[in-house]
């Protein structure tokens, strides 16, 4: 049965224009028309550094066309996508926002490219981002400031920015991130879309320019392997609907990792009957100042879920020293490649990675005892979600912010990472996580709660994700545009 599509194409998921693909309601060169229209309608808001030449596009187009015509299925073929520029896409730059690999390319494709490659998916283009992915807005000294729709003097944050305004406005519908600290959840929030953080091991790390060797910069190999940013970060997935994530994370998962074997736990026999199954949640005071207006989504969160027949539980402590034991395990890494890529150029470094890199890396005396912290609260973190196999938390203690990187939350100034606490006690439990918008701030900004679930149960963290999106609606278009 064919869908029926009411409203214009602005208005679709990614799953909404893949039916339309099929049920002949529009066509390829439609579908890439509208992204291209809407890459040069929000030009001004800088999201993207680099696209594909017409005649690149054309030849993707005709293989969509030949896909559909021989009656592919596949739920992401046709699909708008951008790929944030600190992953390897064949044939495009590989910059991370920086002036010392502006020229640098790619010969290959990143694990997690590869695989939505071969799911049909039509790369339109490379996302800004921070320089090395550093940084909780979206600026950088080689291709400028990334402004968000939700008004020009607010960030769309970092350090997926360029991904989220892609989305927010429908130059692509599935955003290609990476995720250590926050950077999908944060920025979901800021631009009101949806954001995948998913369990490390799950997505291939191949492809990932920032962390990698030297001899790694073409995007061939993983994160340095003895570091901190290796075991947390991730590939990750910014779209407009549960659906979306559904479907791009069943496409892009490695084939031989992400199965409930690798990680068995007391979750493992759960299925998404989510009535059975209790729910904590938290409004994250203990992790970080928390404006009121998050308070008070948190609580009618869990209110309205309770009123629909679920079982959802309190926890004021809940991981409790996780952020802490993320900060400081992050100031022991020592960040050898970057400083071999920039010694003798670091003139040409940002404000931000010039103070950190030219900085004497922190004395590793402490470090045996940061990582046995690290170690103990990811346990303990776990443990919590094998009492409470699902938990809610905000993202932030604040909806987004402007350039500068401050905010004023119940009359306490809040800056910088400090503003991630919430993402980064959740990355410290490597577990998958889903942000999904649930509300506005007294503004009207957008603001998300995270949705955490035990190791490899995606699964759980989606199909609480869609019940909230069907009781609170989700991804709403942005006002005028």
């Amino acid at each position: 049965m064919k869908l029926t599509y009411e409203k214009s194409i602005e208005y679709w998921d990614a799953s909404t224009t893949n039916s339309a693909l099929r049920d002949r309601i529009i066509s390829v060169d439609e579908v890439l028309e509208h992204s291209t229209k809407r890459a040069e309608q929000f030009q001004h808001l800088n999201a993207l550094v680099a696209q594909p030449t017409q005649n690149e596009l054309s030849a993707v187009s005709s293989e969509v066309q030949r896909r559909l015509d021989a009656g592919d299925t596949s739920r992401l073929l046709g699909v708008p996508t951008t790929v944030k520029d600190v992953i390897a896409v064949a044939g495009m730059g590989l910059s991370a926002g920086s002036r010392l690999l502006k020229d640098n390319r790619s010969a290959i494709d990143a694990g997690v490219v590869l695989k939505l490659r071969e799911a049909g998916v039509m790369f339109v283009g490379k996302t800004n981002c921070p320089e090395f992915a550093f940084g909780i807005s979206t600026s950088n000294d080689l291709y400028g400031t990334t402004l968000s729709p939700w008004g020009q003097n607010l960030s769309p944050g970092g350090s997926s920015g360029g991904d989220a305004v892609s989305v927010a406005v429908g130059i692509s519908l599935v955003g290609v991130g990476t995720d250590f600290g926050g950077s999908i959840r944060w920025p979901a929030q800021c631009t009101g879309i949806l954001g995948l953080r998913p369990t490390p091991g799950l997505i291939s790390g191949v492809g990932q320019l920032v962390g990698t060797a030297r001899q790694g910069i073409d995007g061939a190999s993983q994160l340095a392997a003895d570091s901190f940013q290796a075991a947390i970060q991730v590939p990750g997935f910014l779209a407009r609907s549960v659906n979306d994530l559904e479907n791009v994370v069943s496409a892009a998962r490695q084939a031989t990792a992400g199965t409930r074997s690798l990680s068995k736990t007391s979750t493992d026999t759960l299925d998404t009957d989510l009535s059975a199954v209790t729910i904590g949640w938290s409004d994250g005071s203990n992790i970080g100042v928390v404006g009121d207006d998050v308070k008070a989504m948190m609580l009618e969160l869990s209110k309205t879920l309770t009123d629909d027949g679920l079982n959802l539980k309190y926890f004021g402590d809940a991981f409790a020293g996780a952020r802490e034991a993320f900060d400081d395990l992050r100031g022991y890494e020592q960040l050898y490649d970057l400083r071999e890529l920039a010694h003798g150029r670091e003139s040409e470094l940002s404000r931000a990675s010039y103070a950190l890199l030219t900085k004497p890396p922190r004395s590793r005396d402490g470090y045996v005892l940061a990582k046995e912290t690290y170690l103990h609260q990811r346990e303990v973190g776990r443990e919590q979600l094998r009492v409470t196999p699902l938990f809610l938390l905000p993202v932030a203690g604040c909806g987004a912010i402007g350039h500068d990187e401050t905010a004023c939350i119940n009359g306490i100034t809040v800056a910088g990472f400090e503003l991630m606490a919430h993402c980064r006690a959740i990355s410290l439990l490597g577990v998958p996580v889903v942000s999904i918008p649930v509300a506005k701030t007294a503004n009207g900004l957008p603001l998300s709660v995270q949705i955490v679930a035990p190791p490899f149960r995606e699964d759980l963290a989606l199909a609480l994700a869609r019940r909230i999106e069907s009781l609170s609606g989700g991804w709403q278009p942005i006002s005028g545009l």
